[in-house]
């Protein structure tokens, strides 16, 4: 399984893919996106492993995916950011 993992922190939504040279950053500044609905909605449909909360406030989610389900989950994550943007 590949560990997929994000950060939400006060400057946007950063997405870790492990075992790529990919990093996805999804910058916002709206407080909105991050934490409750944001992880709720993805945890609908990935399966988390663990979530680790940091001493500055940022949280990181790491999910059990395999390569094909992280571009689907990077998909969604984009998918929510620009909806709630939107509905902002």
């Amino acid at each position: 399984m590949l560990p997929v993992k994000y950060n939400t922190t006060r400057e946007g939504i950063e997405i870790y893919l492990s075992g790529t040279r990919h990093t996805y950053k999804l910058e916002c500044t709206f407080w909105a996106i991050r934490a409750r609905a944001f992880f709720a909605t993805i945890e609908k449909e990935f399966q988390v492993e663990r979530v680790k909360n940091n001493d500055d406030g940022t949280s990181v989610v790491f999910f059990k995916t395999n390569t094909e389900q992280a571009e689907t989950l990077v998909e969604r994550m984009q998918d929510i950011v620009e909806a709630t943007l939107y509905d902002l």
